[in-house]
């Protein structure tokens, strides 16, 4: 769920939800609803019926990142190229 549809949800809830991360929010929510407030603290968890299971086991899922880019040393120049690269200016600003 995005987060502007869980302000909307809470707000008809009468949650007013300010400056919250979403899984405060969420946990906001599922206490005004009568639940546990378990979103994203149970791994593997088994409540099927939860309208936040998918994204709550999300959150336990590894991300994968994406490599680190560098940039050329050279003033002003903003190529950018592969981490491990070995090189520190660009093709244009290489020191043959």
């Amino acid at each position: 769920m995005k987060l502007m549809d869980i302000r909307k949800y809470a707000s008809s809830l009468g949650i007013k939800l300010v400056s919250k991360k979403k899984t405060e929010m969420i946990q906001e929510i599922q206490i005004k609803e009568g639940n546990t407030d378990c979103f994203s603290k149970i791994n593997n968890c088994i409540i099927e019926d939860c309208k936040w299971s998918e994204e709550c086991q999300e959150s336990f899922r590894p991300k994968h990142k994406k490599p680190k880019s560098k940039k050329c040393t050279f003033e002003g120049c903003h190529v950018t190229f592969p981490k491990i690269a070995r090189k520190e200016f660009c093709q244009k600003h290489s020191k043959n």
